[in-house]
C-alpha cells in the first residue's frame, strides 16, 4: 500500500524518488491547496464531459471506418508517430467527420477536462505508467479504422475512454 501511494504521488510529480536516498517532496501544501469548490467542480465537469465522449466517440469512429479517406487515416496515423501537424489524436478523428457540430461540442467537453487548479500536478495521461497503455489504445483505433473494421474501432474507442476515466477517477480520489 504505502509502495503505491510513493509511486502515485511520484507520478503525479508530488515526490521525487531515487533508489538508495529515498523520496523528497517538491511541492507543499499551498501548492495541492484551492479555491473552495473549484477540486470539486473540475470533478463533475471532468466526469460528464468523458461519460458523453463515451457516448458518442465509438459512434464516430464506427463511422469513420467506412467514409475517413486514406489520407485522413494516414493523417490519424501520423498523429501517433509524430510525424502529424502536432494535431491531438482524438481532433484528427473528430476533424475527419466533417461536421462542425461535433467539433462544437468536442471543443466543448475539451474545456470542461482541462485542469484549472493544481497545474504543478502531472495529469494521468501524462504520467510514464500510463501513457504507454494509451499509446498501444490509440494505436489499436487507428489499425481497426485502417482495417475499415467499425465494430472493432467502435470497442477499442469505447475501451480507451473507459480507461481513461478509470484512471482520472483513480487521480481524483488520491488528490481530489
Amino acid at each position: 500500500t504505502v509502495r503505491e501511494a510513493l509511486r502515485l504521488l511520484n507520478e503525479a510529480g508530488v515526490i521525487e524518488t531515487h533508489k538508495g536516498k529515498g523520496s523528497f517532496v517538491l511541492m507543499g501544501p499551498e501548492e495541492l491547496a484551492d479555491k473552495p469548490g473549484e477540486k470539486k467542480n473540475y470533478r463533475e465537469q471532468f466526469l460528464y464531459a468523458t461519460d458523453a465522449r463515451i457516448l458518442l466517440e465509438p459512434s464516430i469512429v464506427r463511422k469513420l471506418a467506412a467514409t475517413a479517406s486514406d489520407g485522413e487515416l494516414q493523417e490519424l496515423e501520423d498523429s501517433l508517430t509524430g510525424k502529424g501537424k502536432g494535431k491531438d489524436f482524438h481532433w484528427v478523428i473528430i476533424e475527419a467527420a466533417h461536421n462542425p457540430v461535433l467539433t462544437q461540442w468536442f471543443e466543448q467537453l475539451e474545456g470542461m477536462e482541462a485542469e484549472p487548479s493544481i497545474r504543478t500536478l502531472v495529469p494521468p495521461v501524462k504520467q510514464k505508467s500510463v501513457s504507454a497503455q494509451i499509446a498501444q489504445q490509440h494505436k489499436n483505433i487507428c489499425e481497426a479504422l485502417k482495417a475499415r473494421d467499425g465494430e472493432f474501432a467502435y470497442f477499442y474507442m469505447k475501451e480507451h475512454l473507459k480507461f481513461i476515466k478509470g484512471i482520472y477517477e483513480e487521480y481524483f480520489d488520491v488528490f481530489y
